[in-house]
């Protein structure tokens, strides 16, 4: 059994409200010194900048990218198993 993601992509309202959830957060978090610090430090030690373009990429992301992911993933057969103990 493959799980719907992977086998039919996200539905098109529930990407449309991550997208929308995604923006707002980075609005919010790029406000903080936090935010910025870890930007810095990714630039820096990693040569990796996330602040450009990012709303351009989020915008950008289709079901499609979406579907490869899930996919993608599933595919490399990785689990993790979490074992809880009651008192």
């Amino acid at each position: 059994m493959y799980p719907r993601i992977a086998k039919n992509g996200p539905l098109q309202s529930s990407l449309q409200k991550v997208k929308k959830y995604l923006l707002k957060q980075y609005d919010q978090m790029a406000i903080t010194n936090d935010c910025w610090n870890w930007a810095i430090y990714n630039q820096l030690r990693f040569g990796i900048d996330f602040v450009k373009d990012y709303k351009k990429l989020v915008e950008k992301v289709t079901a499609a990218d979406i579907q490869a992911v899930a996919k993608d993933m599933l595919d490399s057969h990785r689990r993790i198993e979490v074992t809880m103990l009651s008192k």
